[in-house]
């Protein structure tokens, strides 16, 4: 899961034979050629996240931050097989107001 056939590819056979160089037998094929899937699930939304998690793919991550008038430590989220980002989102609080300013 996680990876899409990429277009123009196909399913590969593979056969199990006998390998004279190892001296046991030993799967031959080639590799298909695959693309990781974007996550699309679990997204974050709201006016307190800003982020770069649009587009990112199976195997990479992206960092959500508080936006402007919010405060927080930033969380990395990482994509994963499921096509859900994994990971814990930034507790974003408004800001205070200073008194007497």
């Amino acid at each position: 899961p996680g990876y899409t056939l990429r277009e123009g590819s196909a399913a590969q056979v593979w056969t199990c034979s006998w390998d004279e160089n190892v001296g046991n037998v030993a799967l031959a094929g080639t590799l298909p050629q695959c693309e990781p899937n974007p996550c699309t699930d679990n997204v974050p939304v709201g006016s307190r996240f800003e982020h770069n998690c649009t587009g990112v793919r199976v195997g990479e991550s992206c960092e959500v931050a508080c936006t402007i008038g919010y405060e927080g430590d930033p969380e990395a989220l990482a994509c994963g097989a499921s096509g859900s980002l994994l990971g814990s989102r930034p507790e974003c609080r408004p800001r205070a107001c200073p008194v007497g300013a």
